[in-house]
């Protein structure tokens, strides 16, 4: 028989149960407390990515965006293209197509975006920020899941990241949409694959496998998250060694999967071989200058993320100096990155935050770095977009070892404020100065004017940016707002002036003398136009835009044979030029009337039947071009056909107030 409770006894017993119920309450709440703070963390952050870029909404198409979006004849098909843009290479529709790269993904989204609000880059840039803001919530969401016990580390981390302004031409640019993509999609990886290893659900390596192939089908430098991912996962879970086989075995058969049907599409393997321009690494003599050089530039990454400023969209030949194995620039990057990677070493088996965030930066920083691969590119901010979220992360760690933040003691924003305000202090200060750096960055990217007057001031020794400069202001659309002749002419002098520089800077920069002789053509210096344009030719001779326009100049000296060949070169080299068809089609119908007018109707009406065949051929790359239409009906009218006269005359009027 149980004892009798006394009175006493009684009331001790229903304070303990008080005590306890009590303390479960403010677990409840804690608890409670945190999800509210995270919830609110993740939401301000993802506000904060659309506030930093809002100001580009009203950009134009800069730089790529042309190739890829506004002078792309397959992307502008729209939805009809997406079979197309799948199977073919990743600037395929231009008439420099290339075929080293694939990231369809990317395309895909600008051919719908194109049939939804065609020539309007104010929705794509509302989508490349609106994506960027869901990064960034993403990004916090998952470094909870990895790292459950240090919210703040997460949330500064995560901050830090979305307010970068190294990342202004990821955002700014419409192109760079496939970095966007490679890495949200890498953050879904992460997310599936730790769901996987915890709870062991099929579908989470499911999903986590499919959202590894949309980031490759993003980006081809996803591979490098083949390794990051299972790093994450022995970082930061007891993850049973079986689970992370076949976690990473899943991510292999992925990427093996995604490169055969790469290979299947592009044919041969990668045949990337840049150009000086491209990546000035070229111009290095031996294997130690291109090695210090390619060091060198990651220490100018390193001390981007730390100051970004100046930020320069081209950073080409000349602008950083190659340096040799005696540099002091080569030896500084050198011994931090040696330090670095030491300490990363040194705490591995410790699985020290810090070792994980230098190995991630190492790790997704090593294609980019041209140290053990040569790419098309030398120096790009964009290509720090991803690793940047390993220094994010080492900082946001600093930040709370250096201010002695109580993780488990401080799980509000009110109690984080009141406790450690000099941080709070540090972290706002930091925002707004990133704000500002943002804000006036992104109004550079306006338009390829604004990006190329500021750019060619802060890159002063680069012959690109001096190139891209002179070639904004001679293009038609430009020049049109110039009213004063005067001033006109002062500006093709300023182009010129600008060319000459980059010859200076460059001497076989073939772009260079092939935008001189187009200069000299609209100001109808035929002679020194073709001067130039086989100058072009001499250092590019396969350059089908070079043959095009050289081809124009033999036409308007009434070359006609010369011209023909000149443009039908220019197609066999490259069959999707529009522009070259509609010159060939001139020829055609110039020819037929000479002939016409010596009295020679049957050689005159072939040419004219010819005339016709290239017009059509010319419409059909680029349904859009009235003039080719206008000619088409002209050319008809020549034949007597008022009939099909009339009918191409009335597209070009439909398609071109001009012609009405």
């Amino acid at each position: 028989m149980a004892k009798k409770l006394t009175r006493k006894e009684k009331i001790a017993l229903q304070q303990q149960e008080i005590s306890v119920t009590t303390e479960q309450k403010k677990v409840v709440q804690q608890v409670d407390q945190k999800k509210k703070t995270k919830l609110v963390i993740g939401i301000a952050i993802a506000i904060l990515g659309f506030i930093f870029y809002a100001n580009t909404l009203h950009n134009q198409y800069v730089l790529d965006d042309f190739s890829l979006i506004k002078e792309n004849y397959q992307t502008k098909k729209g939805t009809a293209a997406l079979k197309e843009i799948f199977s073919t290479s990743y600037r395929s529709g231009y008439y420099l197509p290339d075929n080293d790269l694939y990231r369809p993904l990317s395309k895909a989204m600008f051919a719908v975006e194109w049939q939804i609000a065609p020539d309007k880059p104010e929705l794509s840039h509302f989508v490349n920020i609106l994506l960027y803001a869901l990064t960034g919530f993403l990004l916090f969401y998952v470094l909870l899941l990895y790292m459950p016990d240090h919210l703040w580390i997460c949330a500064l981390s995560a901050l830090l990241f979305i307010v970068h302004p190294i990342h202004t031409e990821v955002v700014a640019n419409i192109k760079s949409r496939d970095e966007i993509l490679s890495f949200l999609f890498f953050l879904l990886t992460a997310r599936f694959a730790f769901k996987y290893v915890q709870e062991s659900k099929s579908t989470a390596l499911i999903l986590s496998a499919a959202c590894f192939f949309l980031s490759l089908l993003s980006k081809e430098s996803g591979i490098t998250f083949i390794a990051v991912i299972p790093l994450m996962i022995w970082f930061f879970t007891n993850a049973e060694l079986k689970k992370q086989g076949i976690l990473a075995g899943s991510l292999v058969a992925i990427t093996v999967v995604f490169f055969i049907m790469r290979a299947k599409i592009l044919g041969s393997g990668p045949t990337i071989n840049p150009s000086v321009m491209d990546n000035l690494l070229v111009a290095t003599h031996d294997k130690m200058s291109q090695l210090a050089t390619a060091i060198y530039i990651m220490g100018i990454y390193l001390k981007l993320l730390f100051i970004p400023h100046p930020l320069v969209s081209d950073y080409s030949f000349n602008q950083i100096p190659i340096v040799g194995l005696t540099d002091w620039k080569f030896i500084l990057s050198f011994l931090i990155y040696a330090a670095l990677g030491v300490f990363a070493l040194m705490k591995l088996k410790e699985k020290n935050i810090f070792s994980f965030g230098i190995l991630f930066f190492f790790i997704t920083a090593s294609i980019a770095s041209n140290i053990f691969i040569m790419i098309g590119t030398s120096f790009g901010e964009r290509l720090m977009y991803v690793p940047s979220f390993g220094f994010c992360i080492v900082i946001g760690a600093l930040l709370v070892r250096l201010f002695k933040v109580d993780e488990n003691a401080t799980t509000d924003l009110p109690s984080f404020y009141k406790n450690y305000n000099k941080l709070a202090l540090l972290t706002g200060v930091v925002t707004l100065l990133f704000f500002a750096k943002t804000y006036s960055r992104n109004k550079a990217w306006e338009s390829n004017y604004s990006l190329h007057s500021t750019d060619v001031l802060l890159s002063t020794n680069s012959a690109r940016a001096h190139y891209y400069y002179g070639n904004i202001i001679t293009q038609d659309e430009y020049l049109a707002n110039i009213k004063d002749p005067v001033a006109k002419q002062a500006t093709l002098d300023t182009a010129l002036k600008e060319m000459r520089r980059t010859i200076e800077i460059y001497p076989s920069y073939a772009d260079a003398f092939h935008k001189i002789g187009k200069i000299y053509l609209a100001e109808k210096q035929l002679d020194s136009a073709a001067f130039y344009y086989k100058k072009a030719l001499s250092l590019n001779p396969g350059n089908s835009m070079y043959l095009n326009n050289y081809g124009t100049v033999l036409f308007n000296q009434s070359k006609l044979d010369e011209a023909r060949k000149q443009f039908e070169l220019s197609l066999q080299t490259n069959p999707n030029q529009s522009d070259a068809y509609s010159n060939l089609a001139s020829v055609y119908g110039t020819m037929g009337q000479i002939l016409t007018q010596q009295g020679k109707q049957e050689e005159a009406k072939k040419n004219y039947e010819m005339a016709i065949t290239c017009f059509k051929k010319c419409v059909e790359i680029d349904p859009k071009y009235a003039p080719g239409y206008y000619m088409m009906g002209i050319t008809y009218r020549n034949l007597g056909d008022e009939t099909n006269a009339q009918y191409y005359i009335n597209m070009a009027k439909s398609l071109n107030s001009n012609y009405k």
